[in-house]
């Protein structure tokens, strides 16, 4: 019976598998193209979700049986992993290309690149999240996985480019951004999707406020304990006699 089970999963494992890989490759891999395009949206999500709703069907049944054997969990688990395989090798190389075309137009302002980046990434998770719910029901370990990635492209560009910021009003302004716009504003309202990113913007406000601390001490330091009046500064009362002529 055992033999019987595990080869129906198998080709339930295989046939959804196949529908995954078909989905893939209707988006050409040959061609350039970028999320930041026009139609990116219809070329990565639109032509891949066409055979959502075969899968669908075929997944909640796994679903449906898990608890019952641990061969449905195993068997629903790889087609998690199938899937978010699938995904990873359409999107990382356009993921990357993104994050540096927003680097190269905002070089010289991190505001702008912060916001931008992040927005970005925001908007990607919840796009993928979503997408991943019209094939499967059940969460999975492999979308957070994959979501983490690409989210850690853009922290491993950013990270690089804050630690070097000097300025005390753009660090401000940075911890504004990922705290109040990114954290506050947009992840409390959509939690579970933005999870993985929530993660990583955490991670990086951590950074952005550790290197505000770091620059304020330098600040301090070198601007008022280390002040050394010229005669003009503490030319008192010479400097308001002058002004009252």
């Amino acid at each position: 019976m055992k033999q019987v089970l595990l080869k129906a999963l198998n080709i339930i494992k295989a046939h959804i598998i196949h529908i995954l890989q078909n989905s893939s490759n209707t988006i050409d891999p040959n061609k350039n193209h970028t999320l930041l395009s026009d139609d990116a949206y219809t070329l990565f999500y639109g032509r891949f979700r066409i055979n959502a709703p075969k899968v669908k069907v075929l997944a909640e049944e796994l679903e449906q049986r898990c608890t019952r054997n641990p061969e449905y969990e195993k068997t629903l688990s790889d087609c998690h992993e199938c899937y978010a395989n699938q995904r990873r090798t359409l999107l990382t190389s356009s993921v990357q290309t993104a994050i540096q075309d927003l680097a190269a137009k905002n070089e010289r302002d991190m505001c702008t690149l912060v916001r931008s980046g992040c927005a970005f990434l925001l908007h990607l998770c919840q796009d993928e999240y979503q997408l991943f719910y019209q094939f499967f029901s059940k969460h999975s370990v492999y979308l957070d996985t994959m979501l983490s990635e690409f989210c850690n492209l853009l922290y491993d560009n950013l990270r690089s480019r804050i630690i070097h910021v000097i300025h005390l009003e753009t660090l401000a302004e940075l911890v504004t951004i990922l705290k109040v716009e990114m954290i506050e504003e947009h992840v409390k309202n959509s939690v579970k999707e933005l999870s993985t990113f929530e993660t990583v913007c955490t991670q990086m406000l951590e950074d952005v406020q550790e290197r505000l601390v770091y620059r304020t001490q330098v600040y301090i330091r070198n601007e008022i304990l280390g002040y050394k009046p010229s005669p003009g500064d503490i030319a008192y009362p010479e400097k308001l006699e002058m002004m009252q002529l």
